[in-house]
């Protein structure tokens, strides 16, 4: 993410931290400047962890379209 948005991604709010069994979840607001405007979305990150480490990653956002063009316009 830091390499697509030219090191202007920014995690600002972690929300909540969630867990159960092997997983975690954040809910997070996260931004980025993107053709000089800024653009903020939420999303979850799911972690699943294994052995003491993270052994998965998968990220839900909570609008689409806008973190894909945000990182599409910024790489």
């Amino acid at each position: 993410m830091m390499r697509a948005s030219h090191g202007t991604y920014r995690l600002q709010e972690q929300k909540a931290w969630l867990t159960g069994g092997d997983l975690v979840a954040l809910v997070a607001t996260e931004e980025t400047r993107v053709a000089g405007r800024t653009v903020r979305f939420d999303r979850v990150i799911l972690y699943r962890v294994e052995g003491g480490r993270i052994a998965e990653v998968r990220v839900f956002e909570g609008d689409p379209d806008l973190a894909y063009a945000a990182f599409a316009i910024a790489s």
